[in-house]
């Protein structure tokens, strides 16, 4: 049972793929951060211009 009031580290995955599910890209931050901040960094790393959409959810 967790403890309230205690910190608790944490990481979170960025991942891209392609429609197969095929990894692209994968970057890990802490958990604490927004993901919008890291999205031009996983894509950086990928060829967007072979990709013509983008799914993500509202975060």
């Amino acid at each position: 049972m967790k403890k309230r009031g205690r910190l608790h580290y944490g990481y979170k995955q960025h991942t891209a793929t392609n429609e197969e599910g095929l990894v692209l890209a994968l970057i890990t931050t802490p958990a604490n951060e927004s993901d919008t901040k890291h999205v031009e960094y996983v894509l950086d790393k990928i060829d967007t211009e072979n990709y013509k959409s983008l799914k993500a959810d509202k975060g």
